[in-house]
């Protein structure tokens, strides 16, 4: 095998025993996939904002392409899930079974399903969400990660925790370090710093406020008590995959914008010597 194939196989962690051609297919899909437009409906309102800044970090702050795409195809998949969920428990919360459903009900339910105002059964938690939402606009200050890091660290058992949580709260405790001796020292705060801050408070308030949304608009009922519970699980598990992967390939849009250059060029070069 080249060593090309194998440094490539490695970055995108596949099958060792695809072809070359088929190597080359699968990362062709996979930038397919990460270039296209992920758009979810304006009426979506709170969970179209969370999943919008989600696909952000997938596409753009993450410097892996097969779990890129996966990543996108991932915040798709939750917010359709987490909305039918919405309609489905609403009805059996309304002990509205689909035999006897009319048709002009289920047209006033895709009417109003995306209607936010309709339908909160944890009002605290739909209020959360509007603070989450707020607090990834502006830059990230100390206090912000102080309060991450006590929310997600404090009084964790290292020997019971995960690796990937106990690299989440090394990596907060090394930003917040950083962080405050650039300001004890009165200096400018290193870019790279910055960012690293923003990247890993934007991934986790917004899965927090996913969170939020299905405590929000999944009725508590017994039918969808589980559910609830699953996806909340579901969407913790989502987090530590996301930070993790950010922490081991992380990127910017100026570097990928660059990377794409350069490998362009490459290909060209490439060509060039073919037809000499």
């Amino acid at each position: 095998m080249k060593l090309s194939t194998f440094l490539a196989l490695g970055a995108v962690g596949v099958n060792p025993k695809r072809t070359e051609a088929e190597l080359q297919r699968f990362e062709r899909s996979n930038k397919q996939c990460i270039r296209k437009d992920w758009e979810y409906p304006e009426r979506g309102g709170r969970l179209t904002r969370i999943v919008d800044n989600l696909t952000k970090v997938c596409k753009f702050y993450i410097d892996k392409p097969a779990y890129q795409c996966r990543c996108l195809k991932k915040q798709k998949n939750m917010f359709w899930t987490f909305i039918k969920a919405r309609r489905v428990c609403r009805d059996r919360q309304n002990n509205q079974s689909k035999k006897n459903r009319t048709r002009r009900d289920a047209e006033e339910n895709e009417e109003n399903i995306l209607d936010e105002d309709d339908g909160v059964v944890d009002q605290v938690a739909r209020d959360l969400i509007d603070t989450e939402l707020s607090q990834v606009e502006g830059p990230v200050n100390v206090d912000m990660l102080e309060e991450l890091y006590f929310e997600n660290c404090d009084g964790m058992d290292a020997n019971s925790a995960d690796r990937a949580t106990t690299e989440e709260c090394e990596d907060l405790t090394d930003l917040i370090k950083n962080m405050k001796e650039a300001s004890t020292q009165r200096g400018a705060l290193d870019e790279e710093i910055k960012e690293r801050a923003e990247i890993i408070y934007r991934i986790n308030r917004m899965h927090n406020a996913m969170s939020n949304w299905v405590r929000s608009y999944v009725s508590k009922g017994s039918w969808c008590k589980d559910k609830r519970s699953n996806y909340i699980k579901r969407i913790e598990a989502n987090t530590r995959r996301m930070q993790d992967r950010r922490r081991r390939y992380p990127t910017n849009p100026q570097k990928l914008k660059r990377k794409r250059k350069e490998e362009r060029e490459e290909r060209e070069a490439a060509a060039a010597a073919e037809n000499n």
